[in-house]
């Protein structure tokens, strides 16, 4: 009888540790290890902020002085709605006279976020979040979210191949740098300044980046705008009536992204909205009821906008131009006397 449960044992194991493993191989890999942050939420949090993938990578606390309690929110493709449940989640983190910076998108205001990209990105929030701040929470898919998530793709190994070779190349490029090969559209491209060259690279993410928005945050005019408008609201009451000090902020965009937004925007959604204009009405709404809060908006801050050394595509900073743009936040922070 025992040497009969020893072979079970060794089944099992068998059968267990290359699942463990390949579970462990996919969280590193996948896309979801961006929630591992969540896992460290430190208590007495001083100044923290919301927001999307342009927040979480363009704001770098490692510039502001390591006295302060820190923590970046954001997620890409985060909206307000999420920005709402993960301050439900953590809000008993806060210190007392906290500064929460609310990221205002001026490109989503008139975006509605419908049921299939919520369940879309659900995975992600069943890895920290608990039921209540899940939209379409199921039990199923929570456990297998939060706990395997591996069993919860449909190309787990094709992630873990894909994070493999990354890596591999990495160090193949560390040791033996990559020799550019030339095509031909690189000679057309060589034949520019660097200045066209960019503009040219940049207008085309300009159109693809708006088609691949648009499939997930569809334009709705009015009930996106009056959605988007609802969920900020709903950030600012919590913030009143927890003693957190709410600042909007809306970061710095390239100068090809703001002028031809709009014309890309119009034809795949014709109207005769302005982004401007929409940001301009969320503003005079929200200062209806809070007209003393600190709005930075650096959309058009000339030392970036056409700083193209600053981003990594048209709308997210690089590391450098988040250590540059960073700076400039705490210390405008601190001109206001958010900060110390």
């Amino acid at each position: 009888m025992t040497f009969q449960k020893s072979k079970l044992a060794i089944k099992l194991l068998l059968i267990i540790v290359p699942l463990a493993l390949l579970n462990l191989l996919y969280m590193q890999s996948d896309y979801r290890s961006d929630t591992l942050k969540f896992k460290n939420v430190p208590y007495g949090i001083q100044l923290a902020n919301t927001g999307s993938s342009h927040e979480e990578l363009g704001i770098d606390y490692s510039q502001l002085s390591s006295e302060y309690t820190t923590f970046n929110f954001a997620l890409g493709a985060q909206t307000f709605l999420y920005d709402n449940h993960i301050l439900d989640e953590y809000i008993s983190h806060f210190a007392e006279d906290a500064v929460l910076l609310i990221a205002v998108n001026k490109t989503s205001l008139t975006s509605h976020t419908p049921r299939e990209t919520l369940e879309t990105y659900k995975y992600r929030y069943n890895q920290f979040l608990s039921k209540e701040n899940i939209e379409y929470w199921t039990l199923n898919e929570y456990i297998i979210d939060r706990y395997f998530p591996a069993f919860s793709s449909k190309h787990p190994f094709k992630k873990i191949k894909e994070f493999t070779a990354g890596a591999l190349r990495k160090i193949k490029h560390a040791i033996v740098p990559e020799k550019k090969k030339i095509s031909a559209s690189d000679i057309i491209m060589a034949s520019l300044s660097f200045a066209d060259k960019e503009k040219l690279a940049q207008m085309e993410q300009v159109s693809w980046k708006i088609k691949d928005w648009e499939k997930l945050f569809p334009y709705a005019g009015d009930i996106g705008f009056e959605e988007n408008l609802f969920y900020a609201m709903q950030l600012l009451d919590k913030c009143a009536s927890h003693g957190i000090k709410p600042v909007l902020i809306s970061l710095p965009i390239t100068q090809v992204m703001s002028e031809n937004f709009e014309t890309v925007y119009k034809n795949l959604t014709p109207t005769s909205r302005t982004t401007q204009a929409d940001y301009e009405t969320f503003i005079a709404k929200i200062k209806e009821k809070y007209p003393d809060i600190s709005i930075l908006d650096y959309t058009q801050d000339e030392e970036f906008t056409t700083n193209y050394s600053y981003f990594m595509d048209v709308d997210h900073l690089n590391d450098k131009g988040a250590e540059v743009f960073s700076k400039k936040l705490f210390s405008d922070l601190r001109d206001l006397k958010i900060i110390r």
